[in-house]
């Protein structure tokens, strides 16, 4: 159920963020694996649309995968611990774009 629900969620921040301009990068550093969920969820959700938004598309996405595929993965990659998913997606960052 709870999946359902992140999903929705995803889908509305996805559509609403395609009409407005890319998000920004969250500020505050992320909260650590022993976080509350919410805690953890708010900076996850926000990361994760910030990355999705500068790894550049590899071509269109197959028939069958929703529009929120990448996002959605991202945050269930993000969700157990936010510190040691950052540094990765940095380091990726770096090497794939100049745009922080």
């Amino acid at each position: 159920m709870r999946t359902h629900i992140i999903a929705a969620i995803l889908l509305a921040s996805a559509s609403a963020a395609s009409a407005q301009a890319p998000p920004e990068r969250p500020i505050a550093e992320p909260p650590p694996a022993n976080a509350s969920f919410e805690q953890r969820n708010d900076w996850r959700q926000k990361y994760a649309e910030w990355f999705v938004s500068r790894i550049p598309e590899k071509g269109p996405m197959p028939a069958d995968v929703r529009p929120t595929h990448r996002l959605e993965t991202e945050v269930q990659f993000c969700q157990p611990n936010p510190p040691e998913y950052e540094r990765p997606t940095i380091a990726e960052l770096k090497g794939t774009t100049s745009t922080s």
